[in-house]
Parts: structure tokens; C-alpha cells; sequence
């Protein structure tokens, strides 16, 4: 989201300047700049630094993780808010560029999202120091990120606590296409009760 605020000195002619500063997620800029008519025009814009940025995790990022992020996608998406989310996936132990698994991508079509185009990948240090929310599936993932990544343990939190209660979301992977519903069918339901607790726990990282 970006806001932005205009001053005019119609006296002055100072000619162009300029200053810019851009971390992950935020952006300072400053123009100045004489117009035609020899007015010299200040922009300020300010970019809005609390984008929300989520990581869904399970372990090889092929079944769970993108079926969770395409589904989030779909739950914000009447959101007013939706076109600001940073929304991904990885796997504690993925093969890297593996497409999601196919019955993956069926169930989340039935749903109207698209898998496609979906690639996995690890996570790493540095996707657990940009995002401010990971979900992970199981308790093992929590576990072990924590334990690798002390750091980071406090954005880190199993899927199934945004509703209160800790229980794993089952791997599907070499299932039935019946399993593979049940397990979108569960992760849908968990992201629509929890969308609160979401915004809860982005509130406080």
C-alpha cells in the first residue's frame, strides 16, 4: 500500500534531487523536482512496512504446504487487505524444482486454485528471517526448525494451533485422491477458523 503526500513551493527552483531508502518489505523515496511552469514539486511516498508475510511448510513442499498457501490464497481473497499478503511454501527436506504432487494440484483445482506452476524448494535461514509467520504441519517441523533455527522459534507455529488445539495434518503423499480431499478439506477449514489468530499472531511479530 503506498501513501503519498505532495508539497508545492511555487518559488522555489532548486531543480531535481532525489533520496530512497528500500529494505525487505518497506520503501522511503524522495523526488524533488522542478516542473515546467518553474514550480519545485516535493513528493514524499511512503510505503506501507506491514505487509504480512506467511510460510506454509510440511516436508518435502509437494502436497500440505502448497495446497495450504493456495488455499490461504483463496480464504484472503475477499479480504480488503488481500493484494497486500506475501504468501509462499517449502519443505524441511525438499528436492529442489519437483512440481506438487498431482493429486495435489486435482483437489486444489476442484477448488478454483492453481498448482501448476509450483516448484519446490527447502527452507532456509534467510525465509525464516523474512517472513513473520511460518505454519508448519506437523510437530516433528517445529521441532526441528526450532532447533536448528532458535532464533526464529517465536514466528514459528503448527498449523493446527490457530484453532486452539495441536494435532499434525497427515502426509498424504502416496495416498488415494480421497486422502488427498480430506487433508485439503481439513487444511481449508483450519485457515478460515484461524484467519483471525493469523492477523492475531502477524500483530505481534
Amino acid at each position: 500500500m503506498l501513501r503519498a503526500s505532495i508539497h508545492v513551493d511555487k518559488y522555489a527552483k532548486t531543480g531535481h534531487q532525489g533520496a530512497e531508502f528500500c529494505p525487505l518489505m518497506s520503501c522511503f523515496g524522495i523526488i524533488n523536482s522542478e516542473n515546467i511552469l518553474g514550480a519545485s514539486c516535493l513528493f514524499i511516498f511512503v510505503y506501507n512496512t506491514s505487509m504480512p508475510s506467511i510460510l506454509f511448510v510440511c516436508t518435502a513442499n509437494i502436497c500440505r504446504s502448497p495446497i495450504a498457501s493456495a488455499l490461504f490464497r483463496a480464504t484472503i481473497s475477499k479480504e480488503v487487505d488481500a493484494s497486500d499478503w506475501v504468501i509462499d511454501s517449502a519443505g524441511t527436506w525438499a528436492v529442489e524444482g519437483k512440481p506438487a504432487a498431482e493429486y495435489s494440484q486435482a483437489v486444489v483445482k476442484a477448488l478454483g486454485q492453481d498448482l501448476s506452476t509450483h516448484r519446490s524448494k527447502s527452507i532456509t535461514m534467510e525465509m525464516l528471517r523474512s517472513y513473520d509467520l511460518v505454519l508448519v504441519m506437523e510437530a516433528f517441523h517445529k521441532e526441528a526448525l526450532a532447533a536448528e533455527f532458535p532464533e526464529y522459534k517465536g514466528k514459528i507455529f503448527q498449523l493446527s494451533e490457530l484453532t486452539g488445539r495441536k494435532f499434525d495434518v497427515r502426509d498424504p503423499y502416496g495416498s488415494e485422491l480421497e486422502d488427498y480431499r480430506d487433508t485439503a478439506k481439513l487444511i481449508n477449514g483450519i485457515l478460515r477458523e484461524g484467519l483471525p489468530k493469523i492477523r492475531e499472531l502477524l500483530a505481534r511479530n
